[in-house]
């Protein structure tokens, strides 16, 4: 088809997807499309304990001299939900005893707790260093406005406000303050996003010695991304909503393969006399290899719109690259870059890819124990690891954990409510519930026929010791709730999920390279190099992370990177595997040749990726932080070892070619 054909479709095509690609985010769902619910959140869905709260954590112990400020903090607080402090409920406490609110108000601003019951401690530390005031909304903990933010997290600046009278030792935390005080760090680090474009650009002209191809790939990339915000839209529009999570996967996919597929076009135009039709079949293998395997998300419980935002966008980027690039490049190529002949010195790939066999037993020594770390790694469900120790939410929930802990719910049937398993559940924590300060049951009834108690225990909800005691419970057949709950309901069903996914992937790139190559050896070599750099490079990222960073590895990182490698992977592997196909009907070394053709776009292709998708290591948020060192490790790993290495050396072996030298 004419050039200028291809122009005027794509043009009246991304015109027309204007008005979808505007309002992609309002078709944005902030609720996990996985979220577990267990029996114990079923019990509490119309309970208190299922509520949004706001905790001030004031680390200074409980004074008469602090009375009227708490007091009147606790009056402009209300208007906004429960508000509760040992104050207030000392000042409760004396108005049920004497009959008389202002004396007990009076006796509390001149005594403060003096005299107070066991329970209105409750809010104030055993060694009586800080006390608590919560602020409990009218919100279940599951309500998400439409823009993704939650009562909580706008609440917060106004908490904020509100008790500066207490000075500088009051801090606001919970959920929804760390996702405020986080998304003020982000917005902070806004700059990282857009220079990762500049970065892109930069890198583009550098590799091509160019500098109008460095601006017509950032143009490109550009296309690619807005006809991705076109995909969630669409996505959207049928299934209602698309999980927020996956533009993280979006972005990092698309930025990936548009770089891989513009650079790999302009430099077989300029290196193979403006013949560039093998270069669209290779990326048409590539973008359907890449689009199916990630398609597979959507058939994993939680991931159905992953799967198809990822699909679509990859698949109208591919087309994209090997329509209307091939179109610009016909009309403009001589003034993007000069064409040029090979040269008759041998490259550096076509010499290592003739190294001996003890590179290969190397890397694949290297490889066993990693592979094996891989699948037995350490990892964490908490995203606020890492968080910079400066902000007042992370030193409020620092304070909240050393001194009270998160509560373990436990919910019994009325008839099994007794002194004894109070005295039982006292074992694991501080506890609040019937038989413990008081009998009466009524008070902490939930759902008819079920009581709670609350077990605080302390230290952070994610820690081992906080999961083994939830599991201990559980072994008694009690049913337990809470944070540390959930957490351990959603690791035992990621186990399989999580493993589903991963072997869809795998097959889904196997097949595709599998019937375009027409062979298995090839799947094979693909899919073994991307196991050994993803794996290596979650080891390395482990150890960096504990002993540099001291933080733990968050459990989405090597399920995300394994995913984005495997399925990014099979673009370097389709564009070496065509050129060693392209030279092999030719006599002599082809796989040697084959490499040398391909080394150097592929491994400028892999600094370039790794520089871009590294700036995200600069971002002071430990998930984004990982993120972006785990790509720079495993794509140099993958660059350097596996494609210049590994790769000729296995096509030897499986294809039983000698070396020549």
């Amino acid at each position: 088809m004419d050039a200028k054909i291809w122009i005027v479709i794509w043009s009246v095509v991304l015109i027309g997807m204007i008005p979808g690609a505007m309002v992609y985010t309002h078709y944005l769902a902030y609720s996990n499309e996985n979220n577990i619910q267990t029996l114990a959140d079923k019990l509490l869905a119309n309970s208190s304990l299922n509520r949004q709260t706001i905790y001030v954590i004031v680390n200074e112990s409980p004074t008469p001299q602090l009375s009227k400020a708490v007091l009147e903090v606790e009056g402009n607080l209300s208007q906004y939900g429960l508000v509760s402090s040992p104050y207030s409920q000392y000042v409760s406490f004396l108005t049920q005893v004497t009959g008389n609110s202002t004396l007990a108000r009076n006796y509390v601003l001149s005594h403060g707790l003096q005299g107070s019951p066991p329970f209105v401690r409750e809010l104030v530390s055993s060694d009586n260093s800080s006390f608590l005031i919560t602020l409990t909304l009218n919100y279940s903990n599951n309500f998400v406005y439409k823009n993704g933010s939650t009562p909580s997290e706008i609440l917060t600046p106004i908490v904020q406000s509100e008790i500066r009278p207490l000075g500088p030792e009051a801090y606001v935390t919970g959920t929804g303050a760390i996702d405020y005080e986080t998304q003020e760090l982000t917005q902070k680090y806004a700059f990282v996003f857009p220079s990762l474009f500049l970065v892109l650009a930069i890198a583009i002209g550098v590799a091509l010695r160019s500098i109008r191809a460095g601006l017509l790939g950032f143009v490109f990339v550009g296309l690619t991304l807005y006809m991705s915000y076109f995909s969630v839209y669409l996505t959207g529009l049928i299934l209602g909503g698309v999980d927020y999570v996956v533009n993280y996967t979006l972005t990092a996919v698309i930025l990936g393969i548009t770089t891989d597929y513009f650079i790999f076009l302009i430099y077989r135009y300029k290196r193979d006399k403006k013949s560039i039709n093998g270069s669209r079949k290779a990326i048409l293998i590539s973008g359907l290899t890449v689009g199916f395997s990630l398609a597979t998300f959507s058939l994993v419980k939680g991931f159905l719109s992953w799967g198809i935002v990822l699909l679509l966008s990859v698949i109208l980027s591919a087309l994209l690259m090997i329509t209307l690039l091939p179109a610009v490049i016909s009309i403009f190529g001589g003034k993007l870059v000069k064409t040029s002949e090979y040269g008759t010195k041998e490259s550096i790939f076509s010499k290592a890819s003739r190294v001996s066999l003890v590179y290969l037993v190397l890397i694949l020594l290297v490889a066993v124990p990693a592979i094996y770390f891989f699948f037995h790694v350490p990892t964490t469900y908490n995203f606020n690891t890492g968080l910079p120790s400066s902000l007042n939410s992370v030193k409020g929930l620092t304070i909240l954990e050393r001194d009270y802990g998160f509560p373990i719910i436990v919910l019994v049937n009325k008839t099994q409510a007794s002194a004894s398993l109070a005295s039982f559940l006292q074992k694991y924590g501080n506890v609040v519930g019937p038989y413990v300060s008081t009998s009466n049951v009524s008070q902490f009834t939930v759902n008819n026929g079920y009581v709670y108690y609350l077990i605080y225990v302390k230290g952070s909800p994610y820690s081992t010791e906080t999961l083994n005691v939830v599991k201990t419970l559980e072994n008694h057949h009690l049913i337990v709730g809470g944070l540390t709950s959930d957490i351990l309901a959603l690791q035992r069903e990621n186990v399989t999920v999580y493993s589903l996914l991963e072997l869809l992937v795998v097959s889904a790139v196997g097949l595709v390279l599998g019937l375009s190559f027409r062979t298995w050896k090839y799947p094979l070599i693909s899919l073994s190099g991307v196991l050994i750099s993803v794996t290596e490079a979650t080891a390395i990222l482990y150890l960096i992370a504990r002993f540099l960073l001291h933080i733990e590895l968050i459990y989405l990182v090597p399920v995300i990177i394994f995913v984005i490698l495997t399925s990014l992977g099979s673009d370097y592997s389709v564009f070496i595997i065509s050129s060693v196909e392209e030279e092999r009907e030719k006599d002599g070394d082809y796989v040697s040749r084959g490499m040398g053709r391909t080394g150097s776009i592929v491994t400028t292709l892999g600094i370039i990726l790794a520089i871009s998708l590294g700036t995200l290591a600069f971002i002071p948020i430990a998930f984004l932080q990982e993120l972006g060192i785990s790509f720079v490790v495993s794509i140099v790993i993958d660059t350097f070892v596996i494609r210049t290495f590994y790769y000729p050396l296995m096509i030897r072996i499986l294809y039983n070619i000698r070396n020549k030298t």
